[in-house]
């Protein structure tokens, strides 16, 4: 059953008159539910500011006897004294039905009822004069209103968000407002105060209006073609934003400005023909248009708002006023289709980002007048195969390579072009940071001597490039094979890896670091050869390089032995690595690994280094590699055994698996590999077996288990198929007594035999 809230007009020593609103009963303390008031001296009124004693929608669903009005009405009067409804006083009230505002009611404050999604019946006394900003935003069932004679003013997206509104009518005798074809204008047809969102088909807007106001019409996704006629002077700030279904608009031959957002979001608006008579194109005015092809902006547009084109993703042609001084931020930026632009001879500035990300530019011609480019004004546009600027311009030029510019420190490649080979001008000292962005077509880039610095991921994304080539005279960088190297003194390091690099690669003397993500992603690489001067890989430098086979050290180089004795001996041999964490993670081709002896220093495994590496067959660790990390085997199925220096003091092997090493001997499993098979042999110093030590070596047929094994952890021989024997160096009672978890029923089901311990 409904309940109804009525809410009289009492005298001061009265009971609030409910009907149907008592929330307990049964003999218990009633609370009544009613309307809360609070006199407000400025306006000699009692402010309605909510319901009292309200339970809460949790109160409710706990206990049926509480009950949540459906239907309000607001009196007239309280204590005499007339009533208005208080800003946000039901705001939220998404339960309400039905309103109803008695004759007396004076006004609706800003947002007094927002979010009332079920209000869907409104009738308003002809006592009312205002209707606040936001009134009823979001009422989303409400379908139609009235606005009676007495309303004078309606606030800004007072009826914002209600959905289903399919007309705002003013009733006769208003004086302030009138209403055509449900949408609410003001009296005299001069301006449009808001149309129903709910609004279908097609509008003309009379020529008596000279603006179309702020939002008017903002979010009226059923509207289809809206047409101007001749007298509309202004389209104002988002006044169409968001018409999803908006195909067609016709300007008239009086417009002279389009106001910020003003079309923005309209994504079926694929076409737009501008008057001749417009001056003005707002922020944003057409931001996210995606349907639109082309526009054409007349030469009579002096103001040309930043991204008043932005994210246009369908826009494939645009052309700009003769006379525009400036090229406005982000004006087309995301223009993915974009592929014909004349920049104007006018044109002093460009604006930042306003080009970021026109893919389908090919081409910019610059003229002797631009004086300006702002940041990041051409990134992203990795279609680019000619860049042109007018010898007589004094700060920009371009060539083969790209767009340059002229600086007292030396001159910046800019912005490059796409094209197979590169050949960077002699002259150019720096190439600017993501210069090359996703220039995917490059094999090769040439760098003249003159270049001395390359900023941060230049060539990132140049998913072909084979080879950078640099000048033997270049005294900052390197080229070998394929890779570009900086020199910095007598140290060298790395510049850029092409991805696209192939078949072997050999890091020359003298780096001592490669980086982390140096080569991932590297697929076509098959072999890398290290030099003696490397310490450290870096974390995932060799991620996903699914081709790489072979990575080899280089051996210690003896001494000869023709050499004087007294000749001071100078050799090189192995450091050492640091082999970061999941440096070779998931390289799927990649079969062995060899970390070599050293006299003294130390070598270190990260965690998940060889994670996913499932071609691994053998992994061999030198003397003093002293740390293997968590999870550094992981997922490496084709493991087959693991060799250790019998010179390590932290780690060994014995049959194939890897243990940790103790001053006693070796002391713990540290790996298995998974394809271990036939007959193992744990040694004797071993204590414990750890949970999931054997998990899954489904090839593995016997096993000899001293008696030093105190226990056995979960799952340790789980998924031992094959296990056919156990021979145990203790007696059956120190078997049994032997802790063994749950998961080995491989142990209990082979056959068990004693042995006796070699001593």
């Amino acid at each position: 059953m409904k309940r109804k809230l009525l809410l009289c007009a009492i005298t001061a020593a009265s009971a609030l008159c409910l009907a149907c609103g008592i929330a307990a009963c049964g003999g218990k303390e009633e609370k009544k539910i009613g309307l809360a008031y609070e006199y407000n001296g400025e306006r000699g009124a009692y402010a309605v500011t909510g319901i009292e004693n309200l339970p809460s929608k949790a109160e409710v669903e706990k206990d049926p006897t509480l009950t949540r009005p459906t239907e309000i009405v607001v009196p007239g009067s309280y204590r005499n004294r007339p009533v208005f409804v208080e800003s946000n006083a039901f705001s939220g009230y998404d339960f309400v039905e039905t309103l109803i505002l008695e004759e007396g009611v004076l006004a609706v404050d800003d947002g007094a009822f927002a979010g009332c999604t079920a209000l869907a019946s409104v009738t308003l006394p002809a006592s009312l004069t205002g209707i606040g900003a936001g009134a009823f935003t979001n009422c989303t069932a409400l379908t139609e209103l009235l606005l009676p004679a007495g309303v004078s003013a309606v606030g800004d997206e007072a009826f914002y968000g209600c959905t289903a509104l399919k007309e705002i009518d003013a009733a006769a005798g208003n004086a302030s407002f009138s209403s055509l074809d449900g949408v609410l204008y003001d009296a005299a047809k001069t301006q449009i105060v808001c149309a129903p969102l709910a609004l279908e088909g097609e509008i003309t807007i009379p020529g008596s209006v000279a603006t179309v106001k702020v939002s008017a019409f903002r979010g009226c996704g059923k509207l289809e073609k809206v047409t101007l006629s001749s007298g509309t002077t202004a389209v104002g700030t988002s006044a169409f934003a968001e018409c999803d279904s908006l195909k067609s608009v016709e300007l008239c031959d009086t417009l002279k400005t389009i106001d910020e957002g003003a079309f923005s979001g309209c994504v079926s608006l694929s076409e737009i023909a501008f008057p001749a008579t417009l001056e003005k194109i707002g922020l944003s005015a057409f931001f996210g248009c995606t349907s639109l092809t082309a526009v054409s902006v007349p030469d009579h547009v002096t103001e040309l708002g930043a991204r008043a084109f932005s994210d246009c993703s369908g826009l494939i042609s645009a052309s700009l006023p003769a006379g525009l001084g400036e090229i406005s931020r982000e004006l087309f930026r995301n223009c993915g289709k974009l592929a014909s632009l004349e920049i104007p001879g006018s044109v002093a500035a460009i604006g930042d980002y306003a080009f970021m990300n026109c893919v389908s530019l090919p081409s910019i011609r610059i003229s002797e007048n631009l004086k300006t480019i702002g940041e990041r004004a051409f990134f992203g546009c990795s279609a680019l195969t000619s860049v042109e600027a007018d010898p007589a311009n004094e700060r920009y030029y371009g060539n083969g390579a790209g767009l340059c510019e002229r600086a007292s420190a030396g001159d910046v490649l800019l912005y490059g072009v796409n094209a197979e080979t590169v050949q960077v001008s002699d002259g150019v000292k720096e190439i600017a940071p993501y210069a090359f962005y996703f220039c995917d077509k490059i094999k090769e880039i040439q760098l003249p001597a003159s270049v001395s610095a390359i900023g941060e991921w230049a060539f990132v994304g140049c998913s072909a490039l084979e080879r950078i080539a640099v000048a033997k005279e270049n005294a900052s960088f390197i080229g070998s094979d394929g890779i570009l190297y900086r020199k910095d003194g007598e140290n060298i390091s790395f510049a850029h890896i092409p991805l696209s690099l192939k078949g072997t690669v050999e890091i020359p003397e003298g780096i001592e670091a490669i980086g982390e993500v140096a080569f991932r992603g590297c697929t076509q690489l098959q072999e890398i050869k290290l030099p003696v001067s490397l310490k450290t890989i870096g974390a995932n430098a060799f991620e996903g390089c699914a081709s790489l086979v072979s990575v080899s050290f280089p051996p210690a180089k003896a001494e000869s032995p023709e050499q004087n004795q007294e000749e001071e001996t100078k050799t090189e041999t192995f450091k050492g690595i640091e082999i970061g964490a999941s440096a070779f993670l998931d390289c799927l081709a990649l079969e062995t690994f060899t970390i070599p002896d050293t006299e003294t220093e130390t070598s270190r495994i990260g965690d998940n280094a060889f994670r996913g590496c499932v071609s691994l067959r053998k992994v061999s660790l030198g003397n003093h590699v002293t740390w293997v990390g968590t999870n550094a085997f992981s997922g490496c199925d084709a493991l087959e055994e693991f060799t250790v220096s019998k010179d390590n003091a932290d780690y060994g092997s014995q049959d194939k698996i890897l243990y940790n090493k103790s001053f006693t001997g070796l002391s713990d499993i540290f790996y298995v590999p998974m394809r271990i098979s036939g007959k193992v042999v744990l040694p004797e110093t071993l204590s414990k077996i750890e949970a999931a030590a054997f998990y899954g070596r489904a090839l593995l047929t016997e096993i000899t288990i001293p008696s030093g094994v105190v226990s056995i952890g979960s799952y340790a021989f789980f998924g031992c198929d094959s296990l056919a024997k156990v021979n145990y160096g203790g007696t059956e009672q120190q078997w049994k007594n032997l802790s063994k978890s749950a998961g080995n029923e491989p142990l209990r089901q082979a056959e068990f035999a004693l042995y006796q311990a070699q001593k």
